[in-house]
């Protein structure tokens, strides 16, 4: 934890508020619906309870756009405290050096791939889906300050997306979703982000664990490492309820343990 009282400040934001934040969305962050009944059919709709995929409740739409316009800056509020703690470990020592560079590394990488994950598949697509659900009900649009009406061939007044229409929407978003690239599951920018996070912690834990201001806090210091990685991981395998509540919560311990034993000095006064 850094000395200076600014810094300190955000490292509480990041490593004790932010997790907690955290916790308490993604217990509303639904998972396994790709396949049953599908991410479109799915998220399009509120889903009640969750409907038998984890989350305690899923509110449609606009709570997916929110959840994740939350989510996004929050995730690198604590990327951001992470690196402030393993800069206030690095020594200069070679070993820890390296260790905390890798750490670097890793968070930075775990901060840009979680942010396109969340811009593609949290708030770009809940934002879409709002809009489809709109254009399949209303009879115009605005554009630019605009209302453009809609019309059927005969000029009639009808929906702005037909169904036909939206099951080619739906397609489209079901396979950017699926997507090896930039798909919400199993793509380059998910699973790079993923171990990224793991990476980070478990190296954030290795500096912070030879360094000479961390050993004094001894068996909680080691509670609060174990911490640190074990929330990494589950993060890793999957940020949604209830694995990512979990493992946030094990970040909050981790910023909690660290701050009540001043883990951040170099001696013990």
């Amino acid at each position: 934890m850094p000395e200076r009282a600014d810094m300190r400040a955000l490292w509480i934001l990041g490593l004790i508020v932010g997790p907690l934040v955290l916790v308490s969305i993604e217990l509303f962050h639904p998972a396994g619906f790709t396949t049953t009944p599908g991410m479109f059919e799915f998220l399009r709709h509120q889903e009640p309870g969750g409907h038998g995929h984890s989350a305690l409740d899923y509110f449609g739409p606009d709570w997916w756009f929110v959840l994740h316009m939350i989510q996004t800056p929050t995730v690198c509020l604590i990327t951001v405290a992470l690196i402030l703690t393993v800069n206030a470990a690095d020594t200069g020592e070679i070993a820890v050096r390296l260790l905390a560079w890798g750490a670097r590394i890793a968070l930075f990488l775990f901060a840009v791939y979680y942010t396109a994950l969340d811009a593609i598949g949290g708030i770009g697509l809940g934002r879409t889906l709002e809009l489809v659900n709109t254009l399949q009900t209303e009879t115009s649009y605005t554009q630019f300050g605009q209302v453009v009406p809609c019309t059927d061939g005969a000029g009639v007044a009808a929906p702005c997306l037909s169904e036909e229409q939206v099951a080619g929407v739906a397609l489209v978003l079901n396979q950017t979703w699926t997507d090896k690239w930039v798909g919400g599951v199993g793509s380059f920018i998910s699973e790079t982000g993923s171990w990224a996070v793991f990476f980070g912690a478990l190296l954030s834990a290795l500096t912070l664990l030879v360094s000479r201001g961390f050993r004094r806090m001894g068996i909680t210091g080691m509670v609060a490492l174990a911490a640190l990685v074990g929330g990494g991981w589950l993060v890793q395998e999957s940020h949604a309820c209830c694995t990512g509540p979990t493992g946030f919560g094990l970040i909050f311990v981790f910023g909690c343990l660290t701050f009540a034993c001043k883990g951040w000095k170099s001696d013990p006064s």
